[in-house]
């Protein structure tokens, strides 16, 4: 069965990458989830460890063919397979689930989003992601790489390397190297609401190149943004990629207490 470039497919080919995948999954605390099974080489050994485990699949093609490869599985009901796309799919906050995903790339920010608007659901992530994708996701401030998807997953998130994959490990082979990371809930404060920080973050990156001033004018006026910048050891010419997470996250009650203040 060909990879299909219409969904993006590249299909994971590598025991050794999966082998590395698969050790840094934990199979205890939850059941586990894995969006875009393919041909199901990853799912074979999901499979081996999972209590319980849900695949998401679009391709049509692909349903019939992982329903005959893990026939078994299915009627012993230790497998489900969902034909659905799973930015569409529809999860209740008692459900826990730990996932695994190697998806399209041209995909990747919109997995990343409909996995944070579940936060409650989702405890840890193992992705597979382009290598540059990956490298801004870990990438620290006063970087080029870093941005506000950095910054949002890094609040929410501890976030760690598994390991780099060679394009050469996939079938067909993409034109970039991948890397796998995995991400494990952050205890978030008390009071803290992810959509507002999320909206902080969004604006203080919407122009990269401008100031974060310039950036800001719509939440603060100029006194209030001088007196955040004193009170973080911040030059008012400052630009967002010079923020900490945790300068974020001051930024956000900053913006959250002047709010509630009018």
């Amino acid at each position: 069965m060909k990879a299909k470039k219409s969904l993006g497919q590249n299909f994971l080919i590598s025991q050794k990458s999966i082998n590395k995948i698969i050790k840094s999954v934990d199979f205890e605390s939850n059941n586990i989830l894995e969006i875009g099974p393919g041909k199901g080489a990853l799912t074979k050994e999901l499979i081996k460890y999972a209590k319980h485990l849900k695949v998401y699949e679009i391709d049509n093609d692909l349903i019939p063919y992982l329903n005959n490869l893990f026939e078994k599985d299915v009627l012993e009901n230790h497998l489900e397979i969902i034909h659905q796309d799973f930015l569409e799919a529809n999860f209740e906050s008692n459900q826990k689930y730990n996932i695994v995903a190697n998806i399209p790339y041209y995909i990747t920010s919109q997995i990343l989003f409909k996995i944070i608007e579940n936060y409650g659901v989702f405890e840890q992530i193992t992705i597979m992601v382009q290598k540059e994708v990956g490298e801004r996701i870990l990438a620290t401030e006063s970087t080029s790489e870093y941005s506000k998807l950095s910054v949002s997953l890094q609040m929410l998130y501890d976030i760690e390397l598994v390991s780099i994959v060679p394009a050469n490990h996939f079938n067909p082979v993409p034109k970039v190297d991948s890397m796998v990371i995995k991400l494990i809930k952050n205890e978030l404060p008390k009071i803290f609401d992810i959509n507002e920080f999320l909206s902080v973050v969004k604006i203080a990156f919407q122009f990269k190149r401008k100031t974060l001033w310039n950036n800001l004018k719509e939440v603060l006026d100029y006194n209030e943004y001088d007196l955040f910048c004193q009170q973080n050891d911040l030059s008012l010419t400052s630009r967002a990629q010079s923020l900490s997470v945790d300068k974020f996250l001051n930024l956000y009650y900053f913006i959250k207490e002047k709010n509630a203040s009018k």
